[in-house]
């Protein structure tokens, strides 16, 4: 769908104009990169719509890019987002807690759940208020792996910083903040 050499257009109800980039990821992602231009002409919506699509897209490379990121660490981007999900909570969740934190399907935790308990990083608790849905709390292992890949996470978001305006960076939180409450937990305005 991208050619390297021109400019990606996309007409229906709204336009939004791609223009590739030089390939910026490491040699496993194999991707094209492109970034989003503001045309003068994009309506509001147009913009809306560019964010999505940016958005799709920045979440398929950092789930690919966090799979070789957090892989010395014995980890893949679900595990290393369920074990982020058990650590930030204030108690031990269940599974749809923490597939509610994290914006995935009970089913793609459970999955996780299932590697990440016989790989010894997670441990299951009972619960005392649904018998049927365990608590989870990371083990010692699991919480030396999770610590492992955050402190290298931080690492890494110190170094790309400089890349951003704290301006810039402080209204993409507030668009991505409005928009994902404009979507509501059940899909809907």
């Amino acid at each position: 769908m991208f050619a390297c050499a021109s400019t990606l257009q996309y007409r229906s109800p709204f336009v939004c104009r791609l223009s590739p980039v030089n390939l910026t990821t490491s040699c496993p992602l194999r991707k094209v990169v492109v970034n989003l231009r503001i045309e003068p002409d994009m309506t509001k919506s147009d913009k809306l719509t560019a964010i999505a699509l940016s958005v799709f897209r920045l979440n398929g490379l950092l789930i690919e890019w966090g799979n070789t990121f957090a892989g010395p660490h014995g980890l893949t981007s679900a595990r290393w987002q369920v074990l982020g999900a058990i650590s930030m909570a204030p108690d031990a969740p269940n599974i749809p807690q923490i597939a509610n934190a994290m914006g995935i399907t009970r089913q793609a935790v459970l999955k996780q759940i299932n590697v990440l308990t016989d790989e010894g990083l997670v441990l299951s608790l009972p619960n005392p208020a649904h018998k049927r849905s365990p608590l989870y709390a990371l083990t010692p292992r699991g919480e030396a792996a999770y610590q492992a890949v955050v402190e290298q996470w931080q690492r890494h978001v110190r170094d790309i910083a400089g890349d951003f305006s704290s301006t810039d960076l402080d209204a993409a939180l507030r668009v991505l903040s409005a928009m994902s409450g404009a979507h509501g937990q059940d899909g809907h305005a």
